[in-house]
């Protein structure tokens, strides 16, 4: 997961469009999301999803996996519960299916809006923020790095704060294929490292180059890539120390 600015995409015409408009008021008056013909169309046009595509650089908002097939348009609030926000811009964001899929209708919050007895459906995405306490992490809202986000030894993503575990927990965020993937990506840089240790500027040339490379936003898990030098230095110096 990493940081995603809003402002690099325009919001596509298409969420203004009277026939959006006129879909979302009838949401507003429904008090629910319809599941007819025609109303998941107006947050899956070629336009959107495009726009969504180029922000993420077509990788997956929670893991972070490049999508390789079909992109899902996701709803940071679920639609079957904040229906007034289906076509909200700020609510939008790019998924793949397994974390769409894990995530469904799960928002948990501390102090929800619902305990009241009408709902503001004029409240943003953003400004429920400050109401609600959201328990998933939002990359385009927060700033990921304050949730301390850290991987362990077998290739599994933690994380010290609520937060930052829940969301972990609701996306299943260490499911095998993802850990393999980051595995992937370990074992060729661990190699060498492990062969270079004897050559000190080689080793720092190796360490330099996989970062820069690293900065790259268009790489999958570019948060592990960030992370995985400490990782496996930590590992070298484990092999060091039950050799000595």
């Amino acid at each position: 997961m990493r940081n995603i600015n809003k402002a690099r995409a325009q919001e596509p015409k298409s969420l203004q469009a009277p026939t959006t408009i006129e879909k979302r008021l009838a949401l507003i008056e429904a008090k629910k999301w319809l599941k007819e013909k025609g109303y998941e169309d107006r947050y899956r046009t070629k336009g959107l999803k495009k726009e969504l595509e180029n922000l993420y650089y077509h990788k997956c908002a929670y893991c972070e996996r490049y999508i390789k097939g079909d992109s899902h348009v996701e709803h940071y609030r679920p639609k079957a519960i904040y229906y007034w926000l289906a076509y909200s811009w700020d609510n939008l964001m790019l998924c793949c299916e397994n974390c769409n899929k894990k995530k469904l209708n799960q928002f948990p919050v501390e102090n929800s809006i619902f305990n009241e007895t009408e709902v503001d459906c004029g409240l943003t995405s953003k400004e429920l923020s400050n109401i609600e306490k959201p328990l998933l992490i939002n990359p385009e809202l927060d700033d990921v790095d304050l949730f301390d986000i850290y991987f362990t030894g077998n290739f599994r993503i933690a994380s010290r704060t609520e937060r930052g575990r829940k969301t972990i927990e609701v996306c299943d965020l260490n499911n095998t294929e993802l850990i393999i993937q980051r595995e992937t990506i370990y074992q060729p840089l661990f190699l060498k490292l492990s062969l270079s240790q004897s050559d000190k500027l080689e080793f720092k040339r190796i360490i330099k180059d996989f970062l820069e490379k690293s900065n790259n936003p268009k790489l999958d898990h570019t948060m592990f890539r960030k992370m995985v030098i400490g990782l496996i230095a930590n590992n070298l110096k484990k092999i060091k120390t039950e050799k000595e």
